[in-house]
């Protein structure tokens, strides 16, 4: 049960990361966090594979406890702080954050069924799960490309002083 927890969770730190980093670039900003992101998360995904066909002993969950799931939280959060650095909005975390939780719906609705279903299938459940992070990479690409998910800045409704003609 563990282990469907941190693939979920995984695959809904990897949607904010992403979301995180297609924002910094949008504003223009540099592509190494993205890029320090994108090698956390695959460290991240090679340690949960490997303690995948571990049965539930208490290496690996403590593999999973202290390596798997604060690497990938960490990674999460420090990607939003850039995100945040570059003028991410309260509106904009907010959608992130449902990007997040629908994935954690959408990845761990077939994993639990694998789990309480047919156990001898857990590839085609990990193949469902991954196709269920769809959404949630559709939904950051959205959240990136909306008009508001950085602070913009708004141009005064009257023109400045120095602008006017003077009369005559």
């Amino acid at each position: 049960m563990l282990l469907v927890v941190a693939v979920a969770l995984t695959l809904g730190f990897l949607v904010t990361v992403v979301a995180a980093h297609l924002t910094v670039r949008r504003r223009g900003g540099p592509f190494w966090p993205g890029l320090a992101g994108a090698l956390s998360m695959s460290f991240v995904v090679v340690a949960l594979a490997a303690v995948w066909p571990r049965s539930d002993d208490l290496g690996t969950v403590l593999a999973v406890l202290m390596a798997v799931l604060p690497l990938g939280a960490l990674t999460a959060i420090v990607m939003l702080g850039s995100a945040w650095y570059a003028g991410g909005t309260r509106r904009w975390t907010a959608r992130v954050a449902g990007g997040f939780l629908l994935t954690l719906i959408l990845v761990g609705l077939p994993l639990t069924g694998w789990l309480y279903g047919a156990p001898e299938r857990g590839r085609m459940a990990l193949l469902l799960a991954g196709l269920a992070t769809v959404p949630g990479l559709l939904l950051a690409w959205w959240v990136a490309r909306l008009p508001d998910p950085v602070r913009v800045h708004v141009e005064p409704s009257y023109p400045p002083p120095w602008t006017s003609v003077p009369p005559g």
